[in-house]
């Protein structure tokens, strides 16, 4: 490889990594804004469902800025493995990944029971904003 062909590769690794950066970012703080909106909204604030013998819980900023951080980075780091083991292809492999868990993480806010109609519409959207950057 010469030198010109490692700058361009350093470059676009470069590029790719606060690209994604931002991404982590971004789908963080839509998180974050429709949890502000939502919570506000609903009466005694956002909740998670009441499952099993678990009563609902009260979801804080702190829940969210951490799962959905958590939840970006993985897809980061699939993303990243699909690159390098599966690279023709590694865009849609993750986009159809990405889709079955977000559809799969949607029976989280609208199982269970205990919370109002309100408050699965949030935790919805949450859900949505989040998927609606990182795919």
């Amino acid at each position: 490889m010469t030198s010109s062909q490692n700058v361009d590769q350093t470059a676009r690794t470069t590029g790719t990594w606060k690209a994604r950066v931002a991404v982590v970012v971004g789908a963080v703080v839509a998180a974050v804004v429709v949890y502000l909106i939502a919570n506000a909204a609903v009466d005694g604030g956002l909740r998670s469902p009441a499952m099993n013998d678990q009563a609902p819980a009260d979801i804080t900023i702190g829940m969210v800025i951490f799962v959905s951080a958590l939840a970006s980075l993985l897809g980061w780091g699939l993303l990243a493995l699909l690159e390098r083991f599966a690279a023709a292809r590694a865009r849609l492999i993750w986009t159809i990944i990405a889709l079955v868990v977000l559809i799969l993480s949607l029976g989280g806010p609208l199982s269970g029971s205990d919370i109002t109609g309100g408050n699965r519409l949030g935790l919805v959207c949450m859900h949505l904003a989040v998927a609606a950057v990182l795919i």
